[in-house]
């Protein structure tokens, strides 16, 4: 009788820690290296408290170059410092099933562009010319990251990416900036990515406007479904230019042109200061849900910060869905044919936002 109490009980116990592991779930933190490599230096000039958001991408000083680069954190949760997609959806799938837990929330801290996000998709992509100038970032120090970051950007720029974001251009006329067929393609060589989320699952993708305009609203409303399937997955991508940094342990903030006066007092500011929270404003996030087995998409505006755990954003309810409040909803208008056939062929130089790196773009 005893015996059997005996086995009884470790029966129970396995049943329990196996059901234990199954409702635990887990929030994976992904930096690209170079972001990894500012967080270091930002850190080591402003030191992040422990409960400052950043601490977690904070690439650790004895780090190798070469990714991946996995560190547990202090709160549970998990970073992942990667180099390119393939490695970065292959390493989730891998802690996930390390440690038994489906994934929560993934936060990808990277730079973008609407539309798509500055890192190869693959080894070869990696490997290849057309990721040049992401190397030289990637690879460069410490000090050249946190450099670049504070480096102020123009209006000209801010404009140019802005009319991108009306174009249909990514990931097709980007080098090296991972869009929506690039996320379909190494999702599809990698099926187990969906497995590994939690049935409400987050994706919270710190970078600057990769969720703006027409490129933008692309961009997420074919991803999302690609990797997420449960009822109440939602991914979220920011429309204005985030904001990272010592000053806003929160979460990512956001900032925007307004107009002249406010850009010239802003750059001032950043440059001299070297603190985010100088300069944040109110934001808008792109948000797609599933719901009821439906995948929908809309503008989330007057945020102040995109969090890195689970948060309750909800889309509008239907009967507000289409309604546009801000000047930059007119970028989710696609280019007309006569505007798009007036710079067909052409190649213009874009600015990677957080970086003083310009990228060709053709425009097909």
């Amino acid at each position: 009788m005893r015996k059997f109490k005996t086995l009884f009980f470790i029966l129970f116990l396995s049943i329990s820690s196996a059901h234990a592991n199954e409702s635990k779930h887990l929030i994976i933190h992904a930096a690209e290296m170079g972001i990894g490599k500012f967080h270091r230096y930002d850190n080591s000039v402003h030191s992040y408290d422990e409960n400052n958001i950043w601490i977690n991408y904070v690439l650790p000083n004895n780090a190798p170059e070469k990714t991946p680069i996995i560190q547990e954190n202090k709160d549970g949760s998990v970073t992942i410092f990667f180099s390119h997609l393939e490695e970065l959806f292959q390493q989730i799938q891998k802690v996930s099933n390390d440690k038994g837990m489906k994934v929560d929330v993934l936060n990808i801290n990277a730079h973008g562009l609407p539309g798509g996000m500055w890192f190869p998709k693959d080894e070869a992509t990696m490997n290849s010319s057309a990721c040049g100038s992401w190397a030289a970032s990637a690879q460069g120090d410490d000090r050249a990251n946190y450099n670049q970051y504070y480096s102020p950007i123009s209006k000209s720029d801010i404009n140019q990416i802005r009319f991108l974001s009306r174009a249909w251009y990514a990931p097709v006329g980007a080098p090296c900036v991972t869009g929506y067929k690039q996320w379909d393609e190494v999702a599809k060589r990698n099926a187990g990515i969906k497995q590994i989320f939690a049935t409400d699952a987050q994706i919270h993708l710190f970078s600057c406007v990769v969720g703006l305009g027409w490129a933008g609203k692309t961009f997420i409303e074919k991803v999302a479904p690609t990797i997420l399937s449960g009822e109440g997955s939602k991914m979220a991508a920011a429309m204005n230019f985030g904001l990272g940094d010592w000053s806003m342990p929160e979460g990512m903030g956001f900032w925007d042109f307004q107009n002249s006066e406010q850009l010239e007092r802003d750059e001032h500011l950043y440059v001299t200061n070297k603190r985010d929270r100088d300069i944040m404003q109110k934001g808008e996030v792109r948000l797609a849900a599933i719901n009821a087995g439906k995948w929908k998409s809309n503008i989330l505006t007057n945020l102040d910060f995109m969090l890195g755990t689970k948060d309750d954003l909800q889309l509008p309810s239907d009967s507000a869905m289409n309604i546009l409040q801000s000047d930059t909803h007119s970028l989710d208008i696609p280019l007309t044919a006569k505007e798009r056939l007036s710079i067909k062929g052409n190649t213009v130089y874009i600015r990677i936002p957080g970086t003083t790196t310009k990228i060709p773009v053709r425009i097909k």
